[in-house]
């Protein structure tokens, strides 16, 4: 969950896109693997080198019965911040 304004967003799609074989892969149930096998990803974790991978997870809130989509740039700031701080 992201906090963005004050609202709440839940995550909506958990997926990623590995940079050297450029596939997007993303997770509902189980385990899967990009093609080259650098990264992988699984129900609530990313595994491989952060250098190999971005974001392309999206998130929602609803507000008074509405869906509303967190901008993507909002995401990738919340991605650099993680990744910066485990680097």
């Amino acid at each position: 969950m992201i906090y963005y304004g004050g609202v709440p967003y839940y995550l909506a799609r958990h997926a990623i896109y590995c940079k050297k074989c450029k596939d997007t892969i993303s997770s509902t149930s189980g385990y899967k693997q990009c093609t080259c096998g650098a990264v992988g990803i699984d129900i609530g974790r990313m595994l491989g080198a952060l250098a190999d991978m971005e974001t392309r997870q999206m998130y929602c809130a609803y507000v008074n019965g509405k869906t509303i989509w967190l901008p993507q740039h909002v995401v990738e700031e919340v991605w650099f911040a993680f990744t910066a701080s485990t680097a």
